[in-house]
């Protein structure tokens, strides 16, 4: 299983893909924060979680949310509201590199 540091130091997220909501399904709980369940989006070089979606802070990015996605070529970016990841997250995730921005 590929190694998954996701203590490094922020990362400069330059020449990224900024992923828009609708590459996610994504849930909003009752504190109005997003919790991010599925990827669904078409991948490319290099892919930067938004911070928001609809207003909303995404916190939370959901068990096999990453699960099996190979359409990710460099590294995925998390933004720094992320406050939870639940198990299984990248489970499968065949690129080794996810950084925080």
């Amino acid at each position: 299983m590929p190694e998954i540091n996701l203590f490094s130091p922020k990362a400069e997220a330059t020449e990224t893909a900024d992923a828009s909501a609708s590459d996610f399904e994504y849930t909003v709980n009752e504190n109005s924060e997003v919790i991010i369940t599925q990827y669904i989006g078409q991948g490319g070089t290099e892919i930067k979680i938004p911070s928001t979606i609809e207003g909303n802070i995404v916190t939370t990015i959901g068990e096999r949310a990453f699960e099996s996605v190979s359409s990710i070529l460099g590294a995925l970016y998390l933004p720094d509201s992320i406050k939870t990841i639940e198990q299984y997250t990248f489970l499968f995730f065949s690129n080794p590199s996810v950084k925080l921005w």
